[in-house]
């Protein structure tokens, strides 16, 4: 039965396919034919005009659902720890403890709180690694971890029954690592291993380079927790004093979701009543950021790359910012869609870039916001002027309340889908403590999208996104690059190597 499916399917491509030229040998229609008419002998059924409609809109829109996000409640214990959990219902249950990131503790190495949190899971003093996986495993539950510059975390998700023993586990995890060799080693190996496969990608090259760039090299936020930057060797005692360091209750939150009922958040409470802060330096305030001068393009020799790893943006508001609303909106005009401004110009209309989008970081600091993809070598410059193009563009002249309206539809549709499933409405509620934003942040998100003017996304995209307040950076081989990116006139470009050592300037 599966074969004549498959006959029948491959029949009716062969029929369709009869019906119309091969894609190679289309021409486009003049935009006076209503169609392409056969010729008197011939019997093929002519092609319709392609719809410009189509392809430069997304479908409309059915009518929004009817969602109300989740209340949050607020527990705090004694020891400083607070508890936000979310009943959504439903027959799972996910947990997520936050602690501080490693940008409040400026001094340590990134890529080794990485490695910490990673090891928790190596054994406590009363249990040891195989045990503690036997408690998850045998009860489905899944469990990861999660390192930011503004949030080391570890989370846990299952079925609704029987929680109380993987939530034990997860407390006695979080509360009493041992840090065994074995499991340091492996995880430390692991580490060295994915930052030698980093150093090659051209995506994590750009990445990099760009945050270097805006950031400067001291920032925290500029710091890789895939690259292990200074020493390969990682004592026990430096992963024991960045844990002590992170996991203080006293900024620590355990963030609730799902089926979640009194007696289970009773029951969370009991299991991090205990939970006491060591002896550690106290996190330092975030560093400020000001817009650092030097080169707009900055390129990173890939010598032999046949294309090239693009990053252009700039400074974005903080997670916490009245303006963050505006630039999540900015976002959804310029590329977060198909049909945005910038994704039609590089993907659909020039084919540049088979894929690629603008990124809107959160951060409790001043984040980023760029566009990223890759494109052929040739037309790394076009790339370049057409997003530097639109980014002036929106800065000189208010989106249509039309177009406005639309992307404000597109991203309010969207947010039903945060608390889909347990473990992302745990990480949705965990926001509020990641990045410091009110207890009623998530209720008003609706409202505070809604509530964005065509000329505050002009003069927020006229502010972060003018000419001389965005960086480009690209990873592609020079020698190719040069003539068109010099030709671009955008004042001195950077080159550097793969390491992010400055080889040249070329006025």
């Amino acid at each position: 039965m599966k074969r004549w499916k498959q006959a029948s399917i491959a029949l009716a491509m062969v029929a369709c396919g009869a019906a119309q030229k091969p894609i190679a040998q289309r021409t486009k229609p003049s935009a006076s034919s209503a169609s392409i008419a056969p010729s008197a002998s011939s019997s093929v059924a002519p092609l319709a005009t392609i719809d410009p409609h189509f392809r430069e809109h997304e479908p409309e829109l059915g009518p929004p659902a009817n969602f109300v996000m989740p209340d949050v409640k607020v527990t705090k214990l004694a020891s400083g720890l607070r508890i936000l959990s979310a009943n959504v219902g439903g027959g799972m249950f996910a947990m997520r403890v936050s602690f501080a990131g490693f940008a409040a503790f400026p001094t340590e190495r990134a890529a080794v709180a990485r490695l910490m949190v990673k090891s928790m899971f190596g054994g406590t003093p009363t249990e040891d690694a195989h045990a503690l996986r036997r408690v998850l495993e045998k009860r489905f539950a899944t469990w990861s971890t999660y390192t930011e510059p503004d949030v080391v975390a570890v989370e846990m998700w299952m079925p609704a029954d029987d929680m109380n023993a993987c939530i034990d586990t997860i407390a006695d995890v979080v509360m009493h690592p041992e840090f065994d060799q074995l499991t340091l080693g492996f995880e430390l190996l692991q580490l060295v291993e994915q930052g030698q496969t980093a150093r090659e990608s051209p995506d994590t090259l750009a990445a990099r380079a760009f945050v270097r760039a805006i950031y400067g090299d001291t920032h925290p936020y500029a710091r890789s927790t895939v690259v292990l930057d200074g020493s390969a060797t990682v004592a026990h005692a430096e992963v024991q004093r960045i844990w002590e360091e992170l996991a203080d209750p006293a900024t620590t939150t355990v963030s609730l979701a799902g089926a979640i009922d009194a007696a289970t958040l009773n029951h969370v409470q009991r299991a991090f009543a205990s939970f006491r802060a060591r002896n550690h330096p106290h996190a330092a305030p975030l560093a400020a950021v000001n817009w650092l001068g030097g080169a707009r393009v900055v390129v990173v020799d890939r010598p032999g790359s046949v294309r090239s790893e693009i990053r252009f943006g700039g400074l974005a508001p903080s997670r916490a910012s009245s303006d963050w609303y505006a630039m999540q909106l900015i976002d959804e005009i310029l590329g977060a869609h198909r049909s945005s401004r910038i994704t039609r110009d590089i993907v659909e209309k020039n084919a540049w870039s088979l894929g690629g989008a603008t990124h809107h970081e959160m951060r409790r600091g001043e984040s980023t916001f760029y566009w990223s993809s890759g494109v052929p070598a040739e037309h790394t410059a076009d790339a370049l002027a057409a997003i530097d193009k639109a980014f002036e563009a929106l800065g000189q002249t208010a989106p249509s309340a039309e177009e406005l309206d639309e992307k404000k539809a597109l991203y309010l549709r969207q947010i039903p889908r945060l608390t889909e499933t347990a473990i992302e409405g745990a990480e949705l509620v965990a926001t509020i403590a990641e990045y410091g934003l009110p207890e009623d942040a998530l209720a008003g998100l609706a409202a505070r999208v809604q509530a964005v003017t065509p000329d505050e996304i002009r003069a927020l995209a006229h502010a972060r996104l003018a000419s001389d307040r965005t960086r480009a950076i690209v990873v592609g081989d020079w020698s190719k690059l040069k003539p068109s990116l010099k030709a671009l006139g955008w004042g001195p470009i950077e080159i550097r190597d793969t390491t992010g050592k400055l080889v040249a300037t070329e006025k």
